[in-house]
């Protein structure tokens, strides 16, 4: 299997947010993965083809309940200057003004909808693939 450098991915201030973003759920015992651009860029990658850039960094968050999702939002806030958006509840803009996307799922859902508290777009639906 061969490695996929964070320069490979053409995203830049990859790195320095998923170590934040690592730490911080380590910490908490949340898991999360990548998915979006980041996800199709590994693919391409490995695939021979070549990564495009992207406009945010998405991570899938597995969480119980909006309390346990709120507090990795604060504690990125506090620990590492991210800064709330006003247009986007899921949405934290990292320094170095990179979007980031935290997408709740796991209990937290009710009957297929995620909403939380916050300014903006508060709720998404999850739907199943048909």
């Amino acid at each position: 299997m061969s490695k996929i450098s964070y320069s490979d991915l053409a995203v830049e201030g990859l790195k320095e947010v998923f170590l934040q973003i690592s730490e911080t759920c380590k910490v908490l015992d949340i898991d999360f993965f990548i998915v979006g651009a980041i996800a199709r860029n590994i693919w391409y990658i490995k695939n021979n083809k070549n990564p495009t850039g992207t406009k945010d960094i998405d991570f899938g968050i597995y969480v119980p309940n909006e309390k346990k999702y709120n507090l990795l939002r604060k504690t990125l806030i506090k620990d590492y200057n991210y800064i709330a958006s006003s247009e986007n509840a899921f949405c934290l803009i990292a320094p170095g003004k990179k979007q980031i996307d935290l997408l709740p799922f796991g209990e937290i859902e009710n009957d297929g909808q995620i909403m939380i508290e916050g300014m903006g777009i508060t709720s998404i639906m999850n739907k199943p693939l048909n």
